[in-house]
């Protein structure tokens, strides 16, 4: 028998978690393990859970689901996070795959969607929900047209370009007057 995936729920609807948590039940593969009202119980919670998955809203009190984001990757790094929300703004789906999360679903999904899209991230792929899967396209596509070619150094991380300017400089050789030599 597979072992279930351990999903831990952060959203402050509790009306949604407790939903949530009904329906991931009642599916054989899934196990809801911990449940969070706001980011820093979240955090806490996913410490000492590390699930597989995280469903984790945007917008939450005491901490918000990007601050949570970053927070996941160091405290437990290899549970793949899902972001469930309302919000459709390309600075709040962009900013939460910067930050790591695996998939951005909105809550407006289909249930049978909302599935797919779990199942989908605990295969290590990314998910993007159909309703903004285009204009997600679109902003990508626009960014692309409107950035300049690359070179080299644009490629290299913060650290990088950092341990480059760190490196000593190459100084041309001075050639010896003959007066400065000594006979």
């Amino acid at each position: 028998m597979k072992q279930k995936k351990r999903i831990v729920l952060v959203d402050d609807h509790a009306v949604l978690r407790q939903s949530l948590r009904s329906l991931l039940m009642s599916e054989p593969d899934l196990d809801v393990v911990a449940e969070a009202q706001d980011g820093l119980q979240g955090i806490r919670v996913i410490q000492e859970e590390t699930p597989d998955l995280v469903l984790l809203d945007i917008r939450m009190p005491r901490m918000d689901g990007t601050s949570v984001l970053k927070e996941i990757n160091r405290v437990s790094p290899d549970s793949k996070v899902l972001v469930l929300t309302m919000h459709d703004e390309e600075s709040c789906i962009l900013d939460a795959f910067k930050r790591g999360a695996n998939g951005y679903a909105l809550k407006t999904l289909p249930i049978d969607e909302l599935l797919n899209a779990i199942r989908t991230v605990l295969d290590g792929k990314l998910y993007v929900s159909s309703e903004i899967a285009g204009r997600v396209m679109t902003w990508y596509l626009s960014g692309a047209k409107h950035t300049k070619p690359t070179s080299s150094l644009d490629t290299l991380t913060d650290r990088e370009k950092e341990s480059l300017s760190l490196q000593p400089r190459g100084t041309a050789t001075r050639k010896s007057h003959p007066a400065a030599t000594s006979a």
